[in-house]
């Protein structure tokens, strides 16, 4: 039987993870409204990046020793600033206008937010 903090922690990362997939699905239909020529460039810095973010969740739910995850949630943790990083970028390009350039900047905050909660659940242990 799972312990309340072991059961707690599971729930949080599938919580991080949901929520990166609902980001992904904001945002590709989105890069798909980008200038044509800009497709091959902006637009997969930025789905790329994303879908490292992704990558990066699961890796860290499915380490097996505490130091790796920590690596991983740091690599997470930088992979989330690139990304709102290139998001500001393509708002100020012309790219996004500024209620969808908000919206995204929120929703990587509060994976931010979740990625250091789970850091700092880690780091206590």
């Amino acid at each position: 039987m799972a312990t309340t903090s072991s059961a707690k922690t599971a729930s949080d990362e599938l919580l991080i993870h949901t929520k990166m997939v609902d980001f992904l699905a904001w945002l590709f239909p989105i890069l798909n409204t980008f200038p044509k020529n800009q497709r091959m460039v902006m637009c997969q810095q930025i789905s790329n990046s994303a879908l490292d973010c992704l990558r990066l969740i699961v890796s860290a739910r499915n380490a097996r020793s505490p130091s790796k995850r920590s690596s991983l949630l740091f690599e997470l943790n930088v992979e989330l600033e690139v990304l709102r990083k290139l998001l500001s970028v393509a708002h100020t390009i012309g790219f996004l206008n500024a209620k969808r350039t908000e919206n995204g900047m929120k929703q990587l905050l509060e994976l931010g937010k979740m990625c250091g909660g789970w850091i700092k659940r880690y780091d206590q242990a």
